[in-house]
């Protein structure tokens, strides 16, 4: 697990973190709303921008960087 995977499951815990996974492979509007949650988690906020900063980017490979946890 990279540093990107402990930090996620330090802020979340290991089963919201999975959940997490689950989530940023789904429908844009489905991500659109978990960002809008984390958002609001002030022990969340860097990983709702760091959502964001993934959105940012163009297609798939992205989103594959999560896959390394």
């Amino acid at each position: 697990m990279d540093d990107t995977g402990h930090r996620v499951v330090e802020a979340l815990g290991e089963p919201a973190a999975r959940e997490l996974l689950d989530a940023i492979t789904r429908s844009d509007a489905d991500r659109a709303a978990l960002i809008g949650r984390l958002y609001a988690r002030a022990d969340a906020e860097w990983l709702a921008e760091l959502l964001m900063d993934l959105e940012g980017e163009e297609g798939e490979p992205a989103r594959s960087c999560w896959w390394r946890w």
